[in-house]
């Protein structure tokens, strides 16, 4: 059918139904997917599959949420950060996330905040709120040091002392703590 879009194949015709049908009309993202082109040098697209015709993804691979990790196999580290970080409530729009995360990440490893913001610009969540996933997805980011702090910052400043380019994200842990954590150190 030359009509069907993405997301009605991925659900009723291959039963993959971890992609949700929101509101159909590429508002929600919560049937957002992941397309690739076979060729190293091309980017990675986080699409909304209610809006790809199915029949316009000749040679392109199509990664759902069921192909990046599952509770039976392994999570991935996009799924495990936004669980870790209560950044979902009742679920419907996390696939959606998850998938523009990873699309993100396979763009660019370690991308800054203002990347992880801009992923989220077209992806809706009415339960939790935005502050949650993206303190999950902020353990992706690079810190970039600001010269300026050499002169000023104090000793105190956990944020002097890290490299250019360090990974780093606030401790989950942080009313306790109040540190900062190398993402190798994930609390």
């Amino acid at each position: 059918d030359p009509e069907m879009n993405l997301l009605t194949f991925l659900r009723r015709k291959l039963g993959l139904t971890g992609t949700k049908l929101g509101c159909a009309e590429g508002g929600c993202g919560a049937c957002t997917v992941m397309l690739s082109r076979y060729d190293p040098a091309s980017d990675h697209y986080a699409v909304n599959a209610c809006l790809a015709p199915v029949c316009s993804l000749h040679l392109v691979a199509v990664t759902t949420v069921e192909g990046i990790g599952s509770v039976a196999r392994k999570l991935h580290p996009v799924q495990e950060r936004l669980a870790r970080s209560h950044g979902s409530q009742c679920g419907f729009c996390s696939p959606g996330i998850v998938m523009s995360m990873y699309a993100l990440l396979r763009n660019r490893p370690t991308p800054r905040m203002a990347d992880v913001e801009e992923a989220f610009q077209g992806n809706l969540c009415r339960c939790t709120g935005y502050r949650p996933i993206l303190e999950g997805f902020k353990t992706f980011t690079v810190v970039r040091r600001d010269p300026a702090l050499d002169q000023q910052g104090s000793r105190s400043d956990p944020v002097r002392h890290l490299d250019t380019h360090t990974p780093v994200h606030t401790c989950t842990h942080i009313l306790q703590s109040n540190r900062v954590c190398y993402v190798s150190q994930l609390c």
